[in-house]
């Protein structure tokens, strides 16, 4: 029973815990299966972070990269979902800073627009 307020997600569906595990141990269909299973997750953690869409599906594709990467080295201490939190988090952070230095660079000695009037 999910308690009130709280949809149904895929991550909910999927035994995710255990391919995690599988996965670490080196399975790569286990790996496949992941990453499906948990995209739409990492993509709505993501656009917390990061509110343009494309953005967000950037910072998405990239912890799913860092995911499958790292996937040995995850080692049960914490549960998965705690695990790909911080990887999400950190990438989409990451994801920020980058775009924040270039838009920085790209806007020296521009100066910025007038804010619109409130009323």
């Amino acid at each position: 029973m999910l308690p009130i307020g709280r949809m149904l997600t895929c991550m909910d569906v999927v035994d995710v815990e255990g391919l995690a595990r599988a996965a670490s141990a080196g399975d790569p269909r286990a790996l496949n299966a992941l990453l499906v299973a948990v995209r739409p997750e990492v993509l709505r953690l993501c656009a917390r972070f990061l509110p343009n869409r494309e953005d967000a599906e950037e910072a998405c594709q990239d912890t799913l990269l860092a995911l499958a990467r790292g996937i040995t080295r995850f080692e049960g201490r914490s549960t998965f979902r705690t695990w790909l939190h911080r990887i999400a988090a950190n990438r989409a952070r990451s994801t920020y800073q980058r775009l924040r230095r270039r838009f920085d660079t790209e806007a020296r000695g521009v100066p910025l627009p007038d804010r619109p009037d409130p009323r």
